[in-house]
């Protein structure tokens, strides 16, 4: 039988190759997208398909190599009568950071503690964080691993060339903070920050740069660029000021926090009332 001699091939002009860079891109956002939310099952239609949704992102103007996307609702196309008012962040980049840097959790407390799809997402990223930490756990030893990870932060003694209140005080040759001291205020910034319910990102982020901050300043070492993080937390909050966080319902503190408070309530209630502190109050059921 007659066999045809191979065609030949030539080489992609440079615009056909972006054309197919562009292309390749979007299928993986769009799978990216499907397998976020296929993950996370956070969604205001509990139970709803996710075949009828897709991310759109313009890559018009796109060059070639690794670039972020900034996903808004506008961007996803949804069925007839379902409404997307959230794009919740890759609970996988959070698992990783939460696994490479742990003390990162100081900055998610304000979030987590109002938020109701955030502790879902944060929950589920803590679960992953943990299976990917604990093969390395085993082969470095429980007992050395964890004085990698926590025992040295109380073990080693404090740093005096860091921005911290101990390097203020050990300039003056007084005598620095104990720990027992550092967690009282630290613990006092977390009360004052989650006495007032956010209603925008604006509030949420001030609060969480309020409490970074204090907890960079009574550390045992925090140098410049640690400080970065409140900056940007407080650029954020600027430019999401007017951003609401959430809809109503959906922000909220633990449950178990709230039947906490109306135990302490009740058992307050048992004694004689007697002169109450001013500006001192739980977040209730608001």
């Amino acid at each position: 039988m007659p066999v045809s001699e191979p065609r030949p091939t030539r080489p992609l002009e440079t615009g056909e190759r972006d054309s197919v860079g562009r292309k390749a891109v979007h299928v993986l956002a769009v799978a990216g997208g499907s397998a976020g939310r296929w993950f996370t099952r956070s969604t205001r239609a509990e139970g709803a398909d996710a075949s009828g949704l897709a991310s759109l992102i313009d890559l018009h103007a796109v060059r070639a190599g690794n670039r972020l996307f900034a996903m808004t609702p506008e961007q996803v196309r949804s069925p007839f009568g379902v409404e997307v008012v959230q794009v919740t962040p890759s609970t996988i980049a959070l698992a990783l950071a939460l696994g490479a840097k742990p003390t990162t959790l100081i900055a998610l407390v304000p979030i987590f503690f109002w938020s109701v799809r955030a502790r879902r997402q944060t929950v589920i990223a803590a679960v992953a964080a943990a299976l990917f930490v604990v093969p390395f756990a085993f082969a470095t030893g429980l007992s050395q691993f964890y004085y990698n990870v926590l025992g040295v932060q109380l073990d080693v003694f404090p740093r005096f060339n860091a921005l911290t209140i101990d390097t203020f005080l050990k300039t003056f040759s007084l005598p620095i903070l104990p720990f027992a001291g550092s967690a009282i205020v630290v613990a006092a910034a977390t009360i004052l920050v989650l006495r007032r319910r956010p209603s925008t990102y604006g509030d949420l982020l001030t609060g969480t740069a309020i409490l970074a901050t204090v907890s960079f300043l009574v550390a045992k070492w925090a140098y410049f660029n640690y400080y970065y993080i409140p900056a940007v937390l407080l650029v954020l909050a600027i430019a999401g000021d007017s951003l609401p966080l959430d809809v109503p319902e959906m922000i909220r503190p633990p449950a178990l926090f709230l039947r906490s408070v109306d135990w302490l309530r009740a058992a307050a209630g048992r004694f004689p009332r007697g002169s109450s502190v001013p500006g001192i109050s739980f977040p209730g059921r608001q």
